[in-house]
């Protein structure tokens, strides 16, 4: 199976171990989050690749947290793939916080959304995709 078929099964594993592991760390990184935007592009109807940074989290655990929240928001990737402006879809996926955020240029393929927690210098990169009516249609017809 390529990477153009991606499944529900499909796994990326990398063990970094040993008196290499700082020297490969760098590279282990950069290949993962290749592997990340490489499947964020080729995901099945994508019309939109959306890359969520958090920043000056508390921690990175706070950091992925956020991230994903707004990265899972269904109601949040159809307003970005009907390229609207309901920033109202942003503020419920990141939840009641103080949180600062911004989201540019919605009508090209790429999406940038950055959300600035102001709680410390923790940070974190989530890349996810657009909902589109076909794949929603498609999927709620299918059968295994």
């Amino acid at each position: 199976m390529g990477i153009e078929q991606n499944g529900t099964r499909d796994l990326a594993l990398v063990l970094n171990a040993g008196p290499c592991r700082a020297a490969a760390g760098a590279f282990t990184d950069k290949l993962l989050f290749g592997l990340a935007g490489a499947a964020t592009r080729l995901a099945e109807g994508v019309t939109k690749e959306i890359r969520i940074e958090v920043v000056n989290a508390g921690s990175v655990k706070d950091a992925i947290e956020v991230g994903r929240s707004v990265a899972r928001d269904n109601l949040l990737k159809g307003v970005l793939h009907g390229e609207g402006s309901d920033w109202g879809r942003v503020l419920s996926a990141i939840g009641t916080t103080h949180a600062g955020f911004a989201l540019v240029d919605r009508t090209g393929r790429e999406v940038a959304a950055t959300v600035d927690l102001v709680e410390g210098a923790a940070s974190t990169v989530i890349w996810t995709n657009d909902l589109i009516a076909d794949y929603v249609h498609e999927n709620g017809e299918y059968a295994s």
